[in-house]
């Protein structure tokens, strides 16, 4: 069971984006953010115990329209960055870490064809940190140089990928790419070589879901080196949780750890428990958001 919390009953307006992560890497899950409407990204500071600070907002895009989000150290300088998709506005957005918890004003360049989902992660091997972003055509690969400036990319896939991170399925240190897809309604992997390219796709076997687009996140499930992954979606009009344990070889084994979540917009352990925790905004067009806290007991 879940109990839930708000976190805050009129957050800025239409949240989209959320992250669980130790943004600060202080060892501690931090709560993250983006909202539409309004041109910010909030940030809750965590202190490990599924408690955490007031939240303080950072600017992101000049004109709103804040839809994906995602963090990764993109300049190599020690701290975490954020990007974020403005779709109506076709940019992307990026505010450089410049200390655990602060970051620069928002620099924004065009990406074109209304941006949404995107991720980073390093596809290519070279040490720097990659954007992926898909628009309405196709999910785009922007090659980073390490100094927080993207490529202007090319379709890695002539298809729209959802819930987008990286995974390492090996644990070698090198990440693939995890993924969700309409048309087939499971979890994909994707593989990649030294200049960028697919190598290889797996849709990973699970049993029958009803969901069009199940969510899925990386999450170290049992403290070896191999990924895991979690899913929520609906079975048999039931919402369910389901976790998978990698292996280390691309197979994972299927276990289901709970039924009838709360709203799961992001997941992970916000303190020593390891029980599955989630964040999730509600929200209406032109009206203020409330986000919540869900703690597994």
């Amino acid at each position: 069971t879940w109990v839930t919390a708000t976190l805050n009953a009129s957050g800025p307006r239409e949240v989209f984006g959320e992250i669980i992560m130790d943004i600060d890497k202080d060892g501690k899950q931090d709560l993250l953010f983006s909202n539409q409407l309004d041109t910010v990204v909030t940030l809750y500071w965590g202190h490990g115990d599924g408690t955490f600070d007031a939240p303080v907002n950072f600017a992101s895009d000049r004109n709103g329209s804040g839809r994906g989000v995602t963090v990764g150290d993109v300049n190599n300088d020690g701290f975490n960055d954020i990007i974020v998709s403005a779709q109506d506005y076709n940019r992307v957005t990026l505010l450089k870490g410049t200390a655990p918890r602060s970051f620069a004003g928002p620099v924004s360049t065009a990406q074109a064809g209304f941006p949404q989902d995107l991720t980073v992660m390093d596809v290519d091997g070279d040490k720097n940190l990659d954007l992926l972003v898909n628009n309405n055509t196709c999910t785009l690969l922007r090659k980073g140089d390490g100094k927080g400036n993207f490529a202007a990319g090319a379709c890695l896939v002539n298809a729209l990928l959802y819930r987008m991170n990286p995974i390492d399925v090996e644990g070698d240190g090198r990440f693939e790419l995890l993924s969700s897809t309409g048309a087939s309604k499971v979890p994909q992997i994707m593989w990649f070589d030294n200049t960028g390219a697919i190598t290889k796709t797996l849709q990973v076997a699970m049993s029958p879901m009803d969901t069009f687009w199940p969510a899925v996140w990386p999450l170290s499930l049992n403290g070896d080196k191999f990924g895991d992954f979690v899913l929520v979606g609906t079975r048999a009009a039931q919402s369910v949780v389901l976790a998978f344990d990698g292996d280390g070889t691309g197979q994972f084994s299927e276990c289901q750890i709970g039924a009838n979540p709360p709203e799961m917009y992001a997941v992970g352990f916000v303190n020593a428990d390891k029980k599955l925790d989630s964040i999730y905004g509600t929200t209406c067009s032109f009206c203020t958001s409330k986000y919540f806290l869900s703690i597994q007991k």
